[in-house]
């Protein structure tokens, strides 16, 4: 980009920058109050709300690391495809958010060797604001689905409604460090839930 002040422009450019760096500063310097403990060494709102927000993620912590195994989908009555299964967790945001990262192979039919065809991501938050979790899903199909999953220690549920049916995932902690997910679906309001989906996992890292 070329500079097209003229001669005249340093004063009014100086000035405008000292603005600017003063107006900086001030905002730093504020961040930083927010941050911290006033005189009395309570927390202020802001590390509070931090604090709160790390808690509530905390509580599926279990998740964070990375993740192989194996697992089934359903695809019809007695019929059941296989697959094997990576994740990838990290905490983000200040330890306030977790991204997921998911993908799925299956042996190549021609050649035998593992190809990938599932890629998935999530972004999980807490806010503060409404105590509830936020979790944005994206499935590799160019749609999105926003949802309110359900936190508890060591467990995580998230779903949807497709076609008239609600379609939930459970994935829990197991006694002995694995991750175990399974996909479940009704037709009836709630009163019966059909497997068609299972995935156990072991932390690789």
């Amino acid at each position: 980009m070329r500079n097209h002040m003229s001669v005249s422009s340093p004063p009014r450019f100086v000035k405008r920058s000292a603005t600017h760096l003063v107006m900086l500063l001030t905002m730093i310097s504020a961040t930083l109050q927010s941050q911290s403990k006033d005189i009395n060494g309570a927390l202020t709102p802001a590390t509070a709300q931090l604090k709160s927000a790390r808690a509530a993620v905390d509580q599926v912590a279990f998740l964070v690391g990375q993740w192989k195994g194996s697992g089934w989908v359903a695809e019809g009555p007695g019929k059941r495809s296989e697959f094997q299964q990576t994740e990838r967790v990290q905490k983000w945001a200040n330890g306030t958010a977790l991204i997921i990262q998911g993908e799925g192979s299956v042996p190549d039919s021609a050649t035998g060797e593992m190809k990938v065809v599932f890629q998935a991501a999530a972004f999980l938050a807490y806010d503060t604001r409404t105590s509830t979790f936020s979790m944005l899903n994206a499935g590799g199909t160019g749609q999105t689905l926003l949802n309110t999953p359900e936190v508890s220690r060591n467990r995580l549920v998230w779903g949807y409604e497709a076609g008239g049916n609600q379609i939930r995932y459970v994935i829990t902690l197991t006694a002995d460090g694995r991750w175990h997910e399974i996909g479940e679906m009704t037709r009836d309001g709630g009163k019966r839930w059909d497997q068609f989906f299972f995935m156990e996992l072991e932390r690789t890292r």
